[in-house]
């Protein structure tokens, strides 16, 4: 499975990559994980800019986003394009089984208020949401997903029925017992 992430600050995913059960399906060949930096697919501006009909807050500019996307598909074809989002449907065990069944996911780390909403319309594939809150960046969301994937690869636990037995797989997607 190859995990393509386009992310502004690719130095963010150094450590966690390097650690634990990531690096373990790395290891294993189970996953093979790249980093593509937004800002070597700028051409004559800069990455970010103004939300189109005003208002506070700056969104990733749809350019380098396309270059980057197209860039990707050249090298892994008929990748699934993911964009985690607060409006995104809520990542679940159902949707982690659907995206483990594709080749070649593609992941943009929004930042600041988003991404062009024409990336979205033309580009992504689903909009997913790891919960109603906001944090700082794509990045974090991103990470969580791909943990959540690694932790469903065969041969990456231990023992699968672990990840069988955890909470939200076990009783009809209940908390485990205490």
């Amino acid at each position: 499975m190859y995990l393509n992430i386009l992310s502004i600050n690719p130095n963010f995913f150094i450590s966690p990559f390097k650690n634990g059960l990531i690096y373990k399906a790395i290891k294993l060949n189970k996953i093979i994980l790249n980093v593509f930096n937004i800002n070597n697919f700028i051409k004559n501006s800069r990455f970010d800019g103004k939300i189109y009909g005003g208002g506070a807050g700056l969104i990733l500019r749809p350019e380098p986003l396309y270059l980057a996307i197209k860039k990707v598909n050249s090298i892994y074809s008929n990748s699934f394009v993911i964009y985690l989002s607060p409006q995104g449907k809520i990542i679940d065990k159902f949707l982690i089984n659907k995206l483990l069944s594709y080749k070649s996911l593609i992941f943009i780390c929004g930042r600041y208020n988003g991404i062009d909403q024409r990336i979205i319309d033309k580009y992504v594939n689903i909009e997913l949401s790891i919960g109603d809150y906001i944090i700082s960046c794509g990045e974090i969301s991103t990470l969580v997903v791909i943990d959540i994937l690694v932790r469903n690869i065969p041969g990456i636990l231990n023992n699968i029925e672990s990840s069988k037995l955890d909470s939200f797989n076990y009783l009809n997607g209940l908390l485990g017992y205490p």
